[in-house]
């Protein structure tokens, strides 16, 4: 009910909610006043097919229109108490609009007698259902069975209603033979009648310990709704063909359904109103988002650049280093007599050199942007000569922190890697291992595992937090007094450049486990 509810915004509009206990005062006020003046006015007659049809079709379209929303809501909610509040107005308005059509006294009463019988049934149904905990359906295909029945069985009635009307027994009482005139309904029908009298007054009570319960407009109004079919209803029992009282039930009835047409059209013109200024409301935040939007997108790239500078002279300080060394050899050797010795560390120097060029590639324009240049390697060779690089290159830090390293390379391990990027990735690991262990050990291992490669670092170190396990891959993100929190952040980039994953076990105080997984050749 709330989804409707919200759906006409009553949420949003204050109506008056003394309204419809005081359109209920007025509905019972003309009923009684009728029974007092009718002794008086009883021989005003006003005999009008034509006003009488358009009242019934009338209410028929706006009953149909009333019914419709509820099915919205059923489909929503899916709760009994929307679907018989469909069924209710639906089969109130299936009813009118084919009693606006007939013109035989006999099927009108009938049609009239089972249209009220039908609606406050199934009102008084849904008010019930709403009260208890079996009020949901959790089937969308029932609640589309659910509603197909129901539009099947009005047509179905209607069939055979206008084929068996003439074999129903006789709804009146007339006053003589020629049945031009008749004193009022007879005893089925009046009982059917004062039944449906019971029921709407009954779900008027039930919607109106709901109201209280909930305080939602809507149910207010349905319980003015149901007080005044109730009314119209007592009055329906009372007149006779065209009298006064026949017009005054048909009267309120039409009231009741103007105001019901009023309310709906009122709730989709505030939606109509409401919507155009949401939309407005939202083309604003729109533009202001998308200005928003471009000034980040500038900061970003500002930020990605400022990031990706940080990263490179991070990456090339070591082979900085490096060179730098084999410039201090290169100009105190003797070349004559060490020309073996020149020549080495002459291919070491631009090994270094091509080293930073590919760095610099790696990271061209953005890190998405990586693309490796990969080539078939024996990798259980180039990873033992990876690991004799590091320790030469990390001599000094590997004595200062007292730390073995230990390999464990499977041979005739093949793989399409680059061959860079992978060395980065080996070199940052072995360095962050190193970093965090002090009288350890380091193990390096390369085996196959089904059908992938997996290279992992593990240390015995001082581990890493459990908390901040997830963050170590996050670009700055780091627990060293030193370093710019770079590290893995790379490793993981060219490991997913290579459909490949890394993972990290680590246990505070016993050390870390970084292993890479890549395809097989």
């Amino acid at each position: 009910m709330d989804r409707l509810f919200k759906l006409l915004n009553f949420s949003e509009v204050s109506l008056n909610k003394h309204l419809p206990l005081t359109l209920s005062v007025i509905g019972v006020g003309i009923t009684i006043f009728t029974l007092i003046v009718f002794p008086f006015i009883n021989y005003i007659f006003w005999i009008d097919l034509i006003t009488n049809s358009i009242i019934s079709f009338f209410c028929g379209i706006v009953a149909l229109a009333v019914s419709f929303l509820f099915v919205f809501e059923f489909l929503k909610a899916q709760t009994f108490f929307s679907f018989f509040l469909f069924l209710s107005f639906y089969s109130s308005g299936i009813s009118d609009i084919y009693a606006s059509f007939i013109t035989d006294i006999k099927a009108f009463i009938w049609i009239r007698v089972i249209n009220t019988l039908t609606s406050s049934a199934f009102l008084y149904l849904g008010c019930l259902a709403a009260e208890t905990r079996y009020s949901r359906i959790n089937s969308n295909l029932l609640v589309k069975i659910l509603i197909f029945l129901a539009v099947i069985s009005s047509i179905i009635f209607g069939f055979l209603f206008r084929t068996f009307s003439p074999s129903l027994p006789e709804p009146l009482i007339f006053k003589n033979l020629d049945r031009i005139t008749y004193e009022g309904l007879n005893k089925i029908t009046v009982l059917i009648s004062v039944l449906s009298i019971i029921l709407f007054i009954m779900s008027a009570y039930l919607l109106y310990r709901m109201y209280l319960k909930y305080r939602e407009e809507l149910l207010l109004y349905m319980s003015f709704y149901s007080i005044m079919m109730a009314n119209i209803s007592f009055l329906f029992t009372l007149s006779t063909l065209w009298n006064i009282i026949w017009w005054i039930w048909h009267i309120l009835r039409l009231l009741v359904y103007i105001f019901l047409f009023g309310l709906f059209l009122f709730g989709f013109i505030y939606l109509f109103n409401n919507l155009n200024r949401k939309t407005k409301e939202l083309t604003t935040a729109y533009n202001q988002l998308k200005a928003t939007q471009e000034k980040l997108v500038a900061s970003e790239r500002i930020a990605t650049a400022g990031m990706m500078a940080a990263t490179i002279m991070h990456e090339i300080r070591t082979p900085i280093a490096t060179i730098n060394n084999l410039i201090q050899l290169l100009s105190s050797l003797d070349i004559k007599n060490n020309y073996e010795t020149f020549v080495e560390l002459k291919e070491l120097l631009k090994e270094e050199i091509y080293r930073i060029k590919r760095i610099t590639e790696i990271f061209n324009l953005s890190y998405n942007q990586y693309i490796p240049k990969r080539h078939k390697v024996k990798l259980s060779e180039v990873m033992k000569s990876w690991i004799e690089s590091f320790k030469q290159l990390y001599a000094n830090l590997i004595v200062e922190k007292n730390v073995d390293i230990e390999s464990y390379i499977e041979e005739d391990i093949y793989a399409n890697i680059d061959i860079d990027g992978f060395r980065v990735c080996l070199y940052n690991l072995l360095q962050n291992a190193i970093e965090s262990t002090h009288n350890g050990r380091i193990f390096v291992n390369l085996r196959r595992v089904d059908d992938k490669i997996e290279v992992s670092v593990e240390d015995t170190g001082v581990g890493i937090p459990e908390e901040n396990i997830s963050k170590v891959f996050d670009p700055f993100y780091t627990s060293k007094t030193k370093g710019l929190g770079l590290g893995l952040f790379i490793v993981k980039k060219i490991v997913d450049a290579h459909e490949g994953e890394i993972k990290v076990v680590s246990s505070l105080g016993r050390g870390s486990k970084f292993s890479i997984f890549i395809p097989t050749f």
